[in-house]
């Protein structure tokens, strides 16, 4: 019986451990999608996953629209002239960028 409330004490503080990861992921997630500054996420492979309203801002592609051009890191490395092309002949482009 002992065990039983020293779990069911263990799987509480477990759950309120979680409910806080989560609510600081959530938080996080906010922050990375509403950002101005320009965020892509790849896999091991570098291919392209997901990119932040930032980055659509700046490029003016979406996620799908970028990964046809670029569908992976390297691949958008080896391709830097065809990528600045299509930047510059997209009408009303708006680019900002910002160092840190």
């Amino acid at each position: 019986m002992e065990e039983t409330l020293q779990q069911k004490e263990e799987l509480k503080t477990q759950a309120e451990v979680l409910e806080q990861k989560n609510l600081e992921l959530q938080k996080l997630t906010v922050a990375v999608s509403e950002t101005d500054n320009s965020i892509i996420i790849t896999d091991k492979n570098t291919k392209i996953e997901w990119v932040n309203k930032g980055f659509e801002k700046t490029f003016g592609y979406s996620l799908g629209e970028f990964q046809k051009i670029c569908p992976t890191l390297y691949e958008c490395s080896q391709n830097k002239d065809k990528i600045q092309k299509s930047i510059d002949e997209t009408p009303m482009r708006t680019l900002k960028f910002s160092h840190q």
